[in-house]
């Protein structure tokens, strides 16, 4: 998504150029703002990325045991997740832009969007 940028006469407040595109590398930005020299920009943005996580993880004691290791991220927001019943497998269902399931094995390399 880009942002647009004019040039405007602060005393008349007349439009002095072409606008111009500012592209940003997220999909959704907003409300831009520039430093006073234009050498930086700052600018919200919303990507709606989402993860999975896998953590190793002691049942009798009830707590992880290790930091986690990513096993996908992607720019659907998840709805569930689950793994199959030999472990092997992780199915998850997204939203959006679509409803689908995926089914990967539950492993780093299995990062991606």
């Amino acid at each position: 998504m880009n942002l647009w940028r004019v040039a405007v006469d602060e005393g008349s407040g007349e439009v002095q150029g072409v606008p111009q595109p500012v592209t940003t590398p997220s999909a959704w930005s907003a409300l831009p703002s520039f430093s006073r020299d234009g050498h930086l920009m700052i600018y919200a943005t919303n990507d709606n990325r989402s993860f999975i996580e896998q953590v190793p993880f002691d049942p009798v004691r009830g707590q992880t045991t290790g930091p986690p290791v990513l096993i996908f991220q992607g720019a659907r927001s998840i709805w569930s997740a689950d793994f199959s019943p030999d472990g092997a497998w992780l199915v998850f269902r997204s939203s959006s832009p679509q409803e689908d399931l995926f089914l990967i094995r539950p492993t780093a390399a299995s990062c991606g969007s």
